[in-house]
């Protein structure tokens, strides 16, 4: 039953970080601009995430693993789109 819980609050706890994501992508785009964000955050972010998919991977939970893609692919867009307009700020 715990193990159920925790698995159900690490749900919740992705889905709320992957929304506080989303709305970080939505204003860099919004503003064409992602000077306002360190690199330095964003690798330990990546970091994270690498650790956070091993356990899940290890614990083998198809829920877990389920969400965790869904993290990834927005942390994906998240990381293209700081770099791109990182780059593309810096061409202008």
């Amino acid at each position: 039953m715990f193990e159920l819980i925790i698995n159900y609050w690490t749900v919740i706890s992705y889905i709320l970080f992957t929304f506080d994501i989303i709305m970080q992508i939505v204003q860099v785009y919004k503003r064409k601009s992602s000077l306002d964000i360190s690199i330095k955050w964003l690798i330990i972010r990546v970091v994270a995430w690498f650790l956070i998919i091993s356990k899940f991977f290890l614990v083998w939970d198809i829920y877990l693993i389920f969400w965790q893609a869904i993290f990834m692919t927005v942390l994906a867009i998240y990381i293209f789109i700081v770099i791109y307009y990182r780059f593309s700020w810096k061409k202008t």
